[in-house]
């Protein structure tokens, strides 16, 4: 969802990863948005208001509160939590692109296709955005082998039984033209 970060929550999907494999990609997904990231903690009781979530950057060399990164950081991480806890399963993500700046939009979606891939996980996400739509056509360009299962569908009032989907080839071809999609 778009609601505010729930450390508490988030920390509980951190503890069932933490010290697996799966605990060095959540720096990686970070560093999409700031580089300069190396680890992330939990820290305090696992009680709803104690919980709260600290980064360490390279430099300088110290523990920041995650707020203090901004809100993109923050949806990041949720998504990937989630992400990571949903294996052979599904996850619904609205308005994913909320908090992440334009420029950052196609390396989410790859890491989101990847990790989705990988887990056997199948995402539905909502979005209003045209930088979205052009990002999934960058994974198109880019990374073929991405983007064969991935359609957008659009609900049209018009037709309330049913979507509009569009492959990935149309995908490309509406940010290529300007069409509008969503």
């Amino acid at each position: 969802g778009t609601e505010t970060l729930d450390a508490f929550r988030l920390g509980q999907l951190w503890d069932e990863i933490v010290l697996t494999q799966e605990e060095a990609s959540i720096a990686t997904a970070l560093k999409l948005i700031e580089p300069r990231i190396e680890r992330i903690a939990f820290v305090g009781e696992n009680r709803r208001e104690a919980r709260r979530v600290f980064i360490k950057l390279a430099n300088p060399d110290r523990r920041l509160p995650l707020g203090t990164l901004g809100e993109g950081v923050g949806r990041l991480l949720s998504l990937i939590l989630h992400l990571l806890s949903s294996p052979n399963g599904y996850l619904l993500v609205d308005e994913i692109d909320t908090g992440l700046h334009h420029t950052v939009m196609a390396n989410m979606w790859k890491l989101v296709i990847e990790t989705a891939k990988r887990l056997d996980t199948q995402i539905f996400a909502t979005t209003h955005s045209w930088d979205c739509v052009e990002a999934l056509a960058w994974i198109h360009h880019r990374h073929p082998e991405l983007a064969q299962e991935v359609r957008l569908h659009r609900f049209d009032p018009r037709i309330p039984t049913s979507t509009v989907v569009y492959t990935m080839d149309e995908i490309a071809i509406a940010a290529r033209d300007h069409i509008e999609v969503r």
